[in-house]
C-alpha cells in the first residue's frame, strides 16, 4: 500500500510540473496544428536549440518514410503514428526522441 501512495505522490508531482511549464509544445491534432505549433516553438527557441528540433523532426518523419519504402506501412498510418509521437511534446522532448529512435535504429 505504500509503493502505491508514493507511486500516486511521484505522478502527481510529474503532472503538476508538466502542467506548469512554459515551455510551448506541439499539437500534432493534424497537419496544420502541427505546422503552425512547430513553428510557434521554434520561435521560443534560441538558435542552436531551434536548430536541434528541426534536425530532431526531419530525422523523425526520415525513420517514417524508411518504413514507406521497406512497404511496412501505408502512409496514413505512417502520419497517424508520426502524430502520435510528436503530440503535446516540446522541443527537449522531440530531440529526445529523435536521439532514442537513432540510438534503437543503430
Amino acid at each position: 500500500m505504500f509503493r502505491v501512495i508514493i507511486l500516486a505522490f511521484f505522478l502527481a508531482v510529474g503532472l503538476l510540473l508538466q502542467a506548469c511549464s512554459d515551455s510551448p509544445r506541439l499539437d500534432a491534432t493534424n497537419g496544420q496544428t502541427l505546422a503552425e505549433s512547430t513553428e510557434a516553438v521554434m520561435a521560443e527557441l534560441d538558435e542552436a536549440t531551434a536548430e536541434r528540433f528541426y534536425m530532431a523532426l526531419t530525422q523523425i518523419h526520415s525513420y517514417g518514410a524508411m518504413q514507406l519504402l521497406t512497404g511496412e506501412k501505408n502512409p496514413e498510418q505512417i502520419q497517424q503514428e508520426i502524430y502520435q509521437q510528436l503530440h503535446n511534446k516540446t522541443a527537449e522532448e522531440v530531440i529526445a526522441l529523435a536521439e532514442a529512435m537513432q540510438a534503437d535504429f543503430q
